[in-house]
Order: structure tokens, then C-alpha cells, then sequence
């Protein structure tokens, strides 16, 4: 598929559509990626229950926490 010149030419538009500033993007992902963790430290939790000889209680309530502690800094971000 080959752009006409036209389009080529044309500003570029803008990627905020809500009218969203930078900061506001940036604590959005960055949100998003403490949830992404805390699924992820749950998944390998229950992932490594299934297999009793690799990992122990201390390893799963470690994975946990971590999971725990990013859901906290997650909410406390969207109370500022």
C-alpha cells in the first residue's frame, strides 16, 4: 500500500485525543504496568503451585506480596 503525497505531507496528528497532557499519560502506563506485575506475581503464584518441589510457602507469599504492595501504589496513584 502506497501513500499519496498528500499524506505524506500533512502534519502529524495528535496522539492525545482526550486532551490528555504528558503527565497524565505517564501515570496512566505506569498504572497499567503496576497492575500488569501484580497479575503477573499471582500467575507465577498459582503457576508454581503446580509444581510442589519448586517453590515453597515463603516463595508464593513473597510473589504475593509484591503483587499486594503494586495494587497499593497503583490505588494510592489515583487518589493524588
Amino acid at each position: 500500500m502506497t501513500q499519496s503525497k498528500s499524506n505524506l505531507n500533512s502534519p502529524t496528528t495528535n496522539p492525545n485525543k482526550k486532551g490528555e497532557n504528558s503527565m497524565e499519560r505517564v501515570q496512566n502506563i505506569v498504572s497499567l504496568v503496576l497492575k500488569a506485575v501484580a497479575v503477573g506475581m499471582s500467575v507465577a503464584s498459582i503457576v508454581l503451585g503446580f509444581f510442589p518441589d519448586v517453590a515453597d510457602v515463603n516463595t508464593h507469599l513473597t510473589l504475593l506480596g509484591i503483587g499486594l504492595f503494586t495494587l497499593a501504589v497503583a490505588a494510592l496513584q489515583k487518589e493524588e
